[in-house]
């Protein structure tokens, strides 16, 4: 059974990881806001086509990596409308 500093270091870790992947989030809505300025420009709207090909790329890896693909898929169904929400405020299309 681990003692508390192993747990503690463990948590540490989850922290770290939480971090790195707020960042990447971050950097995931910036890029996604980047794309709507150009939408905003192009009058592109290709969005359905690729929301199916997100969704079905994350339940492929979620699947390779061991993870359940309807949670990941809740995931990223949540993180997208973020990011939808951050386009639209800044560069409505």
């Amino acid at each position: 059974m681990p003692d508390r500093d192993e747990i503690e270091r463990m948590r540490a870790t989850i922290d770290e990881i939480d971090e790195a992947l707020l960042r990447l989030i971050a950097q995931r809505r910036d890029i996604a806001i980047e794309i709507a300025k150009v939408k905003q420009k192009s009058g592109e709207q290709d969005d359905e086509k690729r929301l199916k090909e997100v969704f079905e790329r994350v339940e492929k890896k979620a699947e390779e990596l061991g993870l359940d693909k309807e949670t990941m898929r809740e995931l990223w169904k949540a993180m997208i409308s973020y990011m939808i929400r951050e386009q639209m405020r800044r560069y409505p299309y």
